[in-house]
């Protein structure tokens, strides 16, 4: 299960896996995709994408989490995830 974030009219992003490493970087796999009817998300592209965010960025992306009653923390990683990439640039739909 992950979470998708509307990017453009009817595109989404998902960040379909992430995970830390003990140096500090994050490692992420993105899909691009639709949401249809019922919530299900379904990918336009056939392969994800996959970003290797440094220490450094890794530690912006952390300061980006925003933690809110209801809200999961890999729910809340993965829009800061999505918003550092899109703010970036690295991030292009």
């Amino acid at each position: 299960m992950f979470n998708a974030f509307p990017v453009q009219k009817s595109l989404h992003v998902a960040v379909t896996q992430f995970s830390f490493a003990p140096d500090g970087s994050i490692s992420v796999s993105i899909a691009i995709g639709e949401m249809q009817d019922g919530g299900n998300f379904v990918p336009v592209t056939e392969q994800p994408s996959y970003y290797q965010l440094q220490p450094a960025e890794a530690s912006e992306v952390e300061k980006l989490v925003t933690l809110a009653e209801g809200v999961t923390m890999r729910a809340a990683m993965s829009a800061a995830i999505v918003q550092f990439l899109r703010n970036t640039g690295r991030l292009k739909v």
